[in-house]
């Protein structure tokens, strides 16, 4: 509060992670984190690009993920963190899936159960995500992630530079 009354004031004093991470940017930058947040847009041009997916492919691909992170030992790996003793609410267990592993490792839930659960968050994540890149966004050159987007994506880094090369 003494360092940042504006930060302190949006940050809940409960959230410890968010609470060191201000006291971190201020002792390293030396500034309040409230004022490194002010927004002033960049002394140089920026090109934005988003890959996109229709969404029945993007909940595949997720859930051919999870079985592939099974697969690597996945459930492996969250019992090993619980063998070491590494609290529920650390950051290294608080990833989408470790939590819900750990449960049933506990016996408090089926491991389709605790799967299926991995799955909602991460589409629950993924929408929230959408709404954090909104595809009608201007500024964001969308691509649909398919067979020969790299090409596609190549030509329109070529473009820009080209377009900003020629208005220097």
């Amino acid at each position: 509060e003494s360092i940042d009354p504006i930060s302190a004031e949006r940050i809940d004093a409960r959230n410890v992670r968010r609470v060191i991470r201000a006291l971190e940017i201020h002792h390293v930058t030396g500034f309040a984190p409230s004022q490194l947040r002010i927004k002033s847009p960049p002394d140089f041009e920026v090109l934005k690009i988003g890959l996109t997916l229709p969404r029945d492919q993007l909940y595949a691909r997720i859930d051919a993920r999870i079985e592939e992170m099974m697969e690597a030992g996945w459930l492996e790996e969250v019992e090993t963190l619980l063998s070491l003793k590494i609290p529920q609410g650390a950051p290294s267990m608080s990833a989408i899936g470790y939590a819900q592993l750990a449960e049933f490792l506990r016996g408090e839930v089926g491991l389709d159960e605790a799967l299926a659960e991995t799955r909602r968050l991460t589409r629950q994540f993924i929408r929230r995500q959408a709404n954090w890149f909104k595809p009608d966004d201007p500024s964001i050159s969308w691509f649909i992630h398919d067979a020969g987007v790299d090409e596609e994506i190549e030509i329109c880094i070529s473009r820009w530079v080209n377009t900003e090369l020629a208005d220097e």
